[in-house]
């Protein structure tokens, strides 16, 4: 799911920051070193532009800013760490697992004896994609969600939101098992438009259907590229954007690898098809939050495959 969600403020308090501290701390050097040892250029550098890796952390990060360089320090250090490993191998490391890392090959000796931990899943950053885009709709509005997975691989989204005018502050910030999980607030603001291409297109392919659902609203737009790979995920994503942005009244230009969407549009409610796929259904709820009169999915039933209760949760967050 898409963590915790809430709709009330929250103080990223020193005990919580020294705790941040503290988790971090104690594997940043070793973290550091190891990075020197290597070959960094076989490496991804999180600190790059056009990476296609979140960047989050450094903006208006109330776990980091608000700490010392030190603390800073230790969060790149976790950072270059879990850009190496999958999630499948931070997994194993959690079970007490031996992995060996050589450039882009992983070794597990077999054999090994597994130990039981206690772990609290983290909720899916791409289902609160959802969440996150209805909140940056309403300049008033201000929306809380815990214990959100915030792998930088994943984390690209933020970057994107935060491009587009919306205010996301990342606090309590903590590793668990390996991973980055944290809460994010965000804030509703005047929507810019921004452009996905490259590598980002690769990073935001579940989350390309709900950005462009709401670029209409923004000032400049949305202009998405090198993403071919939306017509070939559970339905043609680009085709079913477009149509249904259509059908509310936008103009689109659809293009073979994605869609250009201008700014500054108003739509109006009408009766969109989710194409039986779960992310077009639950993108055009939130298109549907901002649009004038009613609007009908059909089978909208699809966002249950992989958000059972989300028109519930839309339906209690949303102000009416």
């Amino acid at each position: 799911d898409a963590g915790e969600t809430r709709g009330v403020g929250l103080v990223c308090d020193d005990e919580r920051r020294a705790g941040v501290r503290q988790a971090m701390a104690d594997r940043v050097v070793a973290v550091e070193d190891r990075h020197r040892e290597q070959n960094r250029s076989e490496l991804p550098d999180a600190e790059e532009d056009g990476s296609g890796l979140g960047r989050w952390w450094e903006h208006d990060c109330d776990a980091i800013a608000s700490l010392d360089a030190v603390c800073a320090q230790d969060v790149r250090g976790l950072v270059c760490e879990v850009l190496q490993l999958s999630p499948g191998e931070l997994a194993l490391r959690a079970f007490g697992a031996e992995i060996t890392k050589r450039g882009n090959a992983t070794s597990i000796t077999g054999g090994q004896k597994l130990h039981g931990i206690q772990a609290r899943v983290p909720g899916d950053l791409s289902s609160a994609a959802f969440f996150l885009c209805a909140a940056g709709l309403f300049p008033e509005s201000n929306l809380i969600i815990d214990n959100l997975l915030m792998n930088p691989t994943r984390a690209r989204l933020l970057d994107i939101l935060i491009q587009m005018g919306v205010r996301i502050s990342v606090t309590e910030l903590q590793e668990q098992h390996g991973e980055l999980v944290g809460t994010v607030q965000v804030r509703g603001g005047e929507l810019r438009g921004t452009t996905i291409a490259g590598v980002d297109s690769a990073a935001l392919v579940d989350e390309i259907p709900v950005l462009a659902a709401v670029a209409p609203f923004s000032e400049n737009g949305l202009e998405v590229r090198d993403a071919k790979e939306l017509r070939v995920k559970e339905s043609d994503r680009i085709a079913a954007v477009a149509e249904n942005l259509r059908a509310m009244g936008a103009e689109v230009e659809e293009r073979e690898d994605g869609l250009k969407i201008p700014g500054r549009q108003n739509l109006h409610g009408a009766e969109i098809d989710s194409f039986g796929d779960h992310r077009i259904a639950m993108a055009f709820a939130v298109a549907a939050l901002r649009a004038q009169g009613e609007t009908r999915i059909v089978h909208a039933d699809a966002a249950a495959i992989s958000y059972p209760q989300f028109f519930s949760t839309l339906d209690r967050l949303a102000e009416r």
